[in-house]
């Protein structure tokens, strides 16, 4: 596991009167941007700088005749580690400092590899966001009757959710198509300016995707147009393999890809709440080191944001003794999380300050939410808190249209009353 040192404590009348944390440049000559610790293997995507280097390594061993190999899976894992401890062996690639010649993948290394410039701090924040989602853009899934055995009447009549008003999940930062309806609202950008991609994608479907964006999400339930309209095609075993296909085959395109990134960093849906959690750092005249935009971003994509709530933790937090940023982002942990989701929050929070405090420094109740969820950590996507990172700047409001239609009789008998009205918790089943 990489180990980084915590910054020297600051109190708090020197980190509001100082206007940032002790930062410096790289102590680093080549710096790490991704390692495999011998435990947690990185999932960065079928599309991400990950998969990137390990085609580019992958000809380069190739052609310096090794019989190591690497699949680009988009998986920084021993495999990835093994093929870049062998191509570091390799003419050309002797010059390699240390760390590059263990197999981890530095600046310098990657520079070689790869003909552009290396993947900046947001983009190996959402490698770690990655991580934990374990998703990507050419993947979607129903959310209705998660169970197991699974739901097929008669034999096993119940639908059991503990998810019962995102109705379809796509992509990696799992955009949906109930809560916030950022899938209608992608596809809106999509069906606009590039309609043909949509039939490409959705072929005999493409129509019934596009009615989705059409049709009112009444999350009272007195009218549940949307929900009883996915809930028939999720229903019908054909349909909802087209439409898994569809999404898989839509998200391959570079232009989806970009505007489903493009309205996740705007001020509509994550941008925003990165932004948010920026301006709090600020107004505290605290700057954000590149761990603490990992944390932003992750938390982003889970939850939702309280301004209030994100002020008092850190006001509380600078005001007690040994302040880093590692401690503001425990407070923010502690603090601030979900309360349907206050172990599974942590587990993933955890990761952002256990290399600055190390595993024996978490509570029982850390460790156990911790270790649960994988024991990751930030440092091997090359993280640190000695940097600051960039200025996040979110995008403009994405456009939205406002739905009004409502499903038709047909379409709501498609859908089985068991669905409507799932059992819970899942854990009951």
């Amino acid at each position: 596991m990489s180990k980084h040192s915590p910054l020297a404590a600051i109190g708090c009348l020197a980190a509001i009167a100082g206007g940032i944390w002790p930062l410096s440049a790289s102590a680093q000559s080549d710096p790490i941007l991704y390692e495999y610790d011998g435990l947690v293997v990185l999932f960065d995507g079928l599309f991400g700088p990950v998969k990137a280097v390990q085609e580019a390594a992958r000809k380069a061993l190739n052609a310096c005749g090794s019989s190591v190999t690497i699949a680009p899976d988009g998986m920084f894992g021993g495999e990835t580690r093994t093929g870049l401890q062998q191509l570091a062996k390799c003419p050309g690639f002797e010059d390699l400092g240390p760390a590059a010649r263990q197999g981890s993948l530095t600046e310098a290394y990657w520079r070689k590899l790869v003909a552009k410039d290396p993947p900046t701090v947001d983009m190996r924040a959402r490698t770690i966001m990655l991580t934990f989602e374990n998703t990507d853009y050419v993947r979607a899934e129903c959310n209705f009757c998660q169970n197991r055995p699974f739901y097929e009447p008669p034999a096993n009549p119940r639908c059991y959710s503990n998810d019962g008003s995102s109705y379809l999940t796509w992509g990696p930062n799992g955009a949906t198509s109930g809560h916030g309806s950022e899938i209608q609202a992608i596809l809106g950008v999509i069906e606009r300016d590039h309609p043909d991609l949509l039939k490409k994608a959705f072929l005999d479907e493409a129509i019934a995707v596009q009615r989705m964006g059409r049709l009112r999400n009444d999350d009272s339930k007195t009218s549940p147009s949307l929900e009883v309209y996915l809930c028939g095609i999720w229903a019908n075993p054909k349909r909802r393999a087209a439409w898994k296909q569809g999404f898989s085959r839509f998200g391959e395109e570079p232009t989806v890809r970009e505007a489903y990134d493009l309205a996740y960093r705007s001020s509509s849906f994550d941008g925003g709440k990165i932004a948010g959690y920026q301006a709090a750092y600020e107004a505290f005249g605290l700057a954000p080191t590149e761990v603490d935009h990992a944390f932003f971003k992750d938390r982003a994509a889970h939850m939702s944001f309280n301004d209030a709530s994100v002020r008092a933790a850190i006001k509380e937090a600078l005001a007690g003794p040994n302040v880093t940023p590692s401690a503001v982002r425990r407070a923010l942990s502690l603090k601030v999380r979900p309360p349907n989701q206050r172990k599974d929050r942590l587990g993933r929070d955890v990761a952002f300050y256990v290399d600055s405090i190390g595993a024996a420094g978490l509570s029982a109740e850390e460790s156990a939410a911790w270790i649960e969820r994988g024991r990751r950590h930030a440092a091997i996507a090359g993280l640190s808190d000695t940097r600051a990172a960039p200025r996040f700047v979110a995008g403009p409001k994405f456009d939205r249209r406002t739905p009004t239609e409502t499903a038709t009789s047909q379409e709501i008998n498609a859908c089985p009353t068991a669905v409507l009205n799932p059992l819970q918790p899942l854990t009951k089943q």
